[in-house]
């Protein structure tokens, strides 16, 4: 996850100086702003929970105007975490990791239900606090709080995390599932202290969730929290949407979107009875996209970029042996997503009715 440390939100615009002659009226592309002639800054489509754009440094910065006064952004909503709020699962004994990002612990710091559609948020409530050194070489190791859940089928969850007193909300969810061992997806916010976010848990079977100060996601090792570093998340579910279908001719189709970390792609193609290919890549260095395909409702695939230095890889992978008829769902969504604004992509997809 060191991809992480690349990355840049909502990049600047450069500010033009092309000004009209000695009057009221500016050039293209300016405005005036206390008698003078500057850029016109265009703001980006979407700031992230909690923040918003700042003109002067090109940014998502906090907003002011969100969840002041000690109030945290819980079940959509900014509220006082003092005022009778009593979180539906408190924190366990530490350590509680469950073994998320290299934290040596079997116990979780608690078990959930994955809440039923349009039902209310979950509230879960706990503190990141650096721990033990774990390998001795003098420095606490980072804090992480992992809740296990269980689903019985494919499910979108969407998870806010909010962190108080300096803590910057972030989050790890990774599968306990045969054939997703490496599968994972990551919730943060470099530009405030709330991360949002939807993803999509692929098949039935046990997921861990962990929650930690965002930047020991970003950079490994990162010592940061303490006694009063406290978080609240919260947690929906969502219904999936219908895939879109996408057209082939000759076999083949290049597909282009975009996708924000609110987002997630659902579509279909008739796949070939051979082998079928299937990349995605998207378009800014500090997103990693995510490619799932399910046939017949069970999982047939999962791949994810890797974007790690001078390494750039797509997010590929291989279907083989789909029968005409079969139902075909194919999922995007982020492993990684470092803005929040939409992120292009390209989905090129090569169906065969022959193995190679």
């Amino acid at each position: 996850m060191t991809a992480l440390t690349r990355l840049t939100l909502c990049a600047g615009l450069a500010l033009a100086a092309a000004c009209g002659d000695n009057t009221n009226v500016c050039g293209e592309g300016t405005v005036e702003q206390d008698g003078r002639c500057i850029g016109q800054v265009v703001p980006p489509v979407m700031c992230g929970e909690g923040t918003m754009f700042d003109e002067v440094s090109n940014t998502c910065v906090i907003d002011p105007a969100a969840c002041q006064g000690g109030t945290v952004l819980i079940r959509g909503s900014c509220q006082d975490p003092a005022a009778d709020l009593i979180p539906d699962l408190e924190e366990g004994t530490e350590p509680n990791g469950a073994g998320v990002a290299g934290e040596d612990s079997a116990a979780p710091a608690g078990v959930f239900v994955l809440p039923s559609i349009g039902a209310p948020g979950l509230v879960l409530h706990g503190t990141i606090e650096p721990q033990a050194d774990r390998n001795e070489d003098g420095v606490p190791e980072p804090d992480i709080d992992t809740y296990l859940v269980e689903t019985t089928a494919p499910a979108v969850l969407e998870i806010t995390i909010d962190g108080l007193h300096g803590m910057a909300g972030g989050a790890l969810v990774v599968s306990d599932v045969a054939g997703l061992e490496e599968w994972s997806r990551v919730a943060i916010n470099l530009t405030g202290d709330t991360a949002k976010r939807r993803l999509f848990l692929p098949v039935a079977g046990r997921y861990r969730v962990g929650i930690a100060d965002a930047r020991s996601l970003v950079v490994p090792q990162a010592v940061v929290g303490g006694e009063d570093s406290e978080y609240y998340v919260t947690i929906t579910q969502h219904p999936q949407t219908t895939p879109a279908p996408i057209t082939l001719s000759g076999g083949m189709a290049m597909h282009t979107g975009a996708l924000g970390p609110l987002d997630l792609g659902f579509f279909t193609a008739p796949l070939g009875t051979g082998q079928n290919d299937l990349t995605l890549s998207t378009e800014f260095d500090g997103t990693m996209g995510g490619l799932v395909v399910l046939v017949g409702g069970e999982l047939a695939a999962a791949a994810d970029e890797l974007k790690l230095g001078p390494i750039m890889q797509d997010a590929a992978l291989v279907v083989s042996g789909v029968e005409s008829g079969e139902d075909v769902t194919i999922v995007l969504d982020h492993r990684i997503s470092g803005t929040t604004t939409p992120v292009p992509f390209l989905l090129d997809i090569v169906a065969r009715s022959t193995l190679r």
